[in-house]
């Protein structure tokens, strides 16, 4: 890519009798994005590897593997775990208590943004092997498009928050099914994860339990595209819009570190918002407060028995809009918001995993799988 360091390389591995060739192809600036939602493949790099290797060995025939379905891919501390292929090419991860359970709920981790299915900071390999050893089964696995699982012909690599992916997780849910005998399942998933655990959850029957980690957006739009939503999540974070989401002790803190003149209108501004929302519990109470499609849904998810677990790291922006709009749903049975602090958006810091783990893995235990999930609503437009 004409970086400067490959001619040192080259001239290092030339003074050591190696055999050198250079080429300057474009490509690695765009794939090396920090975020991976705009990593772009580089193809012509991969090419002109593709021509080299061809070049220079062409007598060379790749060996041809028989396919092995569900082969063996790893024994870890009492733990199982296996390739799987299925649905439209889709690729995964099967992780399986040694001793098999007899319990019927699967757990499934969805992917996050555009990161395969090992998940952020490799977390999805950590809590899949540590649900397995509650004897929960899981498959983590890559929807179409990202990661190992190809993206359907004619549509575009890392679609993101794109409702066409419910089928993929309907076919996670199925293999998982059949090789574990579950029944009832766990949706997981951070960020956009999140989000498709939420939507297939209103779609799909079997589904027992949802886990949302740090969700940012329950719903999408024609019109929204990821980098739009990004900027204004995270404009509204820095701009203090989640500032009642902080402990009271992080709030004075915050407000001690700006001048007077600066803190008077966002304690203001606070204030208000804590007056909007006890006339908002007021008027719900009352019957007179209209409610809202997320309420309606979070109330359609409780008719059906679905639990729902939300997971923020404080400061989150979404958290104060999930509080808004639940106000007017009554039956809160089997809805829960925990808290994680002193974390980033992808959970970095290792304590902060953590504690993120001991909230699933109690979460994930104490999911009931008795009784039969009610029919989903069919329709996504409500």
């Amino acid at each position: 890519d004409g970086r400067g360091d490959d001619a040192k390389l080259a001239e290092t591995l030339a003074k050591a009798g190696v055999t050198v060739s250079t080429d300057v192809v474009p490509g690695f600036t765009e794939l090396m994005q920090e975020d991976p939602y705009l990593a772009v493949v580089p193809r012509a790099a991969i090419a002109a590897i593709e021509r080299w290797l061809v070049e220079r060995y062409p007598t060379m025939t790749p060996p041809v593997a028989e396919p092995a379905p569900f082969p063996r891919l790893a024994e870890i501390g009492g733990i199982d775990e296996r390739i799987v292929l299925f649905g439209n090419e889709l690729s995964g991860i099967v992780s399986l208590p040694r001793t098999r359970s007899t319990g019927k709920v699967g757990a499934v981790f969805i992917n996050v943004g555009a990161n395969h299915r090992v998940g952020t900071n490799r977390m999805y390999v950590r809590f899949a092997r540590a649900f397995a050893g509650r004897g929960v089964p899981s498959i983590r696995f890559d929807i179409a498009g990202v990661g190992e699982s190809p993206a359907l012909p004619g549509r575009q690599e890392n679609r993101l928050y794109d409702d066409a992916s419910i089928e993929d997780v309907r076919a996670a849910i199925a293999t998982l099914g059949a090789e574990t005998g579950c029944t009832h399942f766990v949706l997981l998933g951070l960020c956009a994860g999140a989000y498709l655990a939420f939507q297939s959850a209103l779609r799909v029957e079997s589904v027992r339990a949802i886990f949302l980690i740090n969700v940012v957006r329950f719903y999408w739009s024609e019109d929204d595209t990821v980098e739009l939503v990004r900027t204004a999540d995270w404009k509204r974070l820095k701009g203090g819009g989640s500032f009642e989401a902080l402990p009271l002790r992080a709030r004075l803190a915050a407000l001690r570190s700006r001048p007077l003149v600066e803190s008077i209108p966002i304690v203001a501004h606070k204030v208000r918002n804590y007056a909007r929302q006890r006339v908002r519990r007021e008027l719900a109470r009352r019957g007179l407060l209209r409610d809202t499609r997320l309420a309606r849904d979070f109330a359609d998810l409780r008719k059906r028995r679905v639990d729902v677990l939300c997971v923020f790291g404080e400061g989150e922006p979404a958290l104060a809009e999930l509080e808004r709009d639940l106000v007017v749903v009554d039956d809160r049975r089997g809805f829960d918001i925990r808290l994680v602090p002193d974390t980033d958006h992808i959970f970095s810091p290792l304590r902060s995993q953590d504690h993120l783990e001991r909230i699933l893995l109690e979460s994930v235990v104490a999911v009931p799988a008795g009784g039969s999930p009610r029919r989903a609503h069919p329709r996504a437009d409500r």
